[in-house]
């Protein structure tokens, strides 16, 4: 009869995920949303006086 023939299994092949490096993507995803919110919060306004007053009028 022939010889079966078989694979040497190597240790150690099984690839894992690199939480770290997910969470640190995740983390840079959100702060560069909250960066571009931030930018267009006060739609070129001066000073916080002319903001205010712009939301006054657009309530009353």
């Amino acid at each position: 009869m022939s010889k079966i023939k078989t694979k040497k299994i190597i240790k150690g092949t099984i690839k894992s995920i690199d939480k770290s490096a997910v969470a640190l993507e995740k983390i840079k995803d959100v702060l560069v949303d909250v960066k571009k919110k931030s930018e267009n919060a006060y739609n070129g306004y001066d000073n916080v006086n002319d903001y205010l007053s712009n939301k006054i009028r657009v309530y009353f």
